[in-house]
């Protein structure tokens, strides 16, 4: 069992950064002049970045806990998702069924932040 919760951990990790390239992409691909494109090409994913660190990182600096967790994590990646299926791409379903599967198995691995911890272990 510790090799599966160990791969959706690394899952985990390689969702984040394919959401960043999807989010990119989206921007890029936008039927757009080029200075916007580029513009949301570089913003969607840094808001991204973002908000995972504020919120939704190992080390957050106002970590979410819980189901609250879990439903923040599972709306920014599907929203990815969509994002990537938008602009056109075919992998996009595949992506949001990916996140749907880590987050499953998060949640029946126990590897959400608990609701009653803090950020300090204590």
């Amino acid at each position: 069992m510790r090799i599966v919760a160990a791969a959706n951990l690394g899952l985990a990790f390689a969702l984040e950064m394919v959401a960043l390239v999807g989010l990119a992409l989206f921007g890029w691909r936008l039927d757009a002049p080029l200075p916007l494109r580029l513009l949301v090409a570089a913003a969607l994913p840094a808001l991204l970045v973002v908000l995972w660190g504020r919120l939704l990182a190992p080390r957050a600096t106002r970590p979410l806990r819980g189901a609250v967790h879990v439903a923040v994590k599972a709306a920014v990646l599907l929203a990815a998702a969509a994002a990537v299926s938008l602009s056109g791409l075919g992998w996009g379903l595949w992506f949001g069924l990916v996140v749907v599967l880590h987050l499953a198995l998060a949640v029946a691995l126990r590897q959400v932040p608990r609701a009653d911890s803090t950020a300090d272990g204590s």
